[in-house]
């Protein structure tokens, strides 16, 4: 898995939705098509083109747009690795758009850590679950207003804010910090005043 934080403000948000490590706001699986290395994800792009692609690792961490990455590996078998690439095709393959109310029960609808954690899960039979967790409280007016967009019209901010403060979602740092993955490598993409350079 290759992880990343991007160099902009919704990221900075995002990041702020993770159980407990805010380092990275978007997660990606390194995959090999065509003898290349790409990296499966989906992003909250311009409706119409939030699907399931497949990029270039030096696109999907391009230093002009991202500050830091960092590379994981899971803990699964053969037989899972093809399984678990046969599941991420699977939602590429069936145009699966991103998931802007973060909901767990749909399929069709997806988000990055999303994506991946279904994946694995059904790849490896169950052996790999991952933790579900609750907005926030501090990023629940956010979290409301950007729902709100997306709510039938009328919808009153109070019902909003239930739905939200009860849905649970799988942040990115689940991924990682999962007995059966190991991290392999964190690096910087550019640095800033002060940064330390070690």
């Amino acid at each position: 898995m290759i992880a990343r934080m991007n160099d902009n403000l919704i990221s900075y948000h995002v990041k702020n939705f993770n159980d407990s490590d805010r380092t990275f706001s978007h997660a990606g699986i390194v995959v090999l098509k065509n003898g290349k290395k790409l990296v499966c994800n989906i992003d909250a792009n311009e409706k119409g083109k939030d699907t399931v692609r497949y990029d270039a690792i030096d696109s999907f961490i391009d230093p002009k747009e991202n500050f830091i990455c960092g590379l994981f590996r899971f803990k699964i078998n053969e037989e899972e690795k093809e399984r678990f690439f046969k599941e991420l095709d699977a939602y590429h393959d069936r145009h699966a758009h991103f998931d802007r109310l973060y909901d767990l029960a749909t399929d069709s609808l997806i988000y990055c850590s999303e994506m991946i954690s279904k994946s694995l899960t059904r790849a490896t039979n169950g052996r790999l679950t991952f933790k579900e967790v609750t907005t926030p409280k501090p990023m629940l007016t956010l979290m409301t207003r950007f729902f709100k967009n997306e709510a039938p019209k009328n919808t009153p901010d109070k019902k909003v804010r239930e739905v939200i403060s009860e849905r649970k979602y799988i942040p990115i740092d689940v991924l990682y910090r999962n007995p059966n993955c190991t991290e392999l490598m964190r690096f910087k993409l550019k640095h800033f005043p002060g940064d330390d350079f070690e």
